[in-house]
């Protein structure tokens, strides 16, 4: 409701000071119609955006995590909403092994700069995340923190478990 209530008085401010506004070499500007059903068309569709995201948040009984960019005079508004699964991504290639020791465990996959995977449990004794392997999203694998970016909320995530060891092969 504050969102409209802000939106509107930008839009009047905007007539107000287009009104307002003179040069010396030209009369005033005057909008014409079509402009001003363009930006009330705008603000329409923008108020409707941020209230399907406010439904939405409230109705999973959840704090909204949208971003919603207001319309301008060229284009329609736009809202991107954040996902509530925390994602890795890195900054450099990093293995994905089956436990949290390169020394121990062999890579079954790799996270590479650019792509983002889904951390479904993290390590409290480390600096290691479980993750969807993005070699194979059935499989689940280890990474370490070193060169990762966190998004979202992690605290909710499960306490990851080492595995037993390896036994050696002759």
């Amino acid at each position: 409701m504050i969102i409209r209530k802000l939106i509107f008085a930008l839009f009047i401010l905007s007539l107000v000071t287009l009104a307002c506004e003179t040069t010396t070499s030209a009369p005033p500007a005057t909008p014409d119609m079509e402009d001003l059903q363009l930006a009330v068309q705008q603000t329409l569709d923008y108020e409707k955006a941020v209230d399907a995201q406010l439904t939405q948040a409230a109705v999973q009984d959840q704090p909204p995590t949208e971003t919603v960019n207001p319309p301008t005079q060229e284009s329609s508004p736009t809202v991107t909403v954040t996902s509530s699964v925390p994602l890795l991504s890195v900054s450099m290639d990093t293995n994905c092994r089956e436990g949290p020791d390169a020394n121990i465990w062999k890579a079954i996959g790799a996270v590479l700069v650019g792509q983002k995977t889904e951390i479904v449990a993290k390590y409290d004794k480390g600096h290691w995340y479980i993750v969807k392997n993005p070699s194979n999203p059935n499989e689940r694998c280890w990474v370490f923190d070193f060169y990762a970016t966190i998004e979202g909320d992690t605290s909710t995530l499960p306490k990851a478990t080492i595995p037993p060891t390896p036994t050696p092969k002759p």
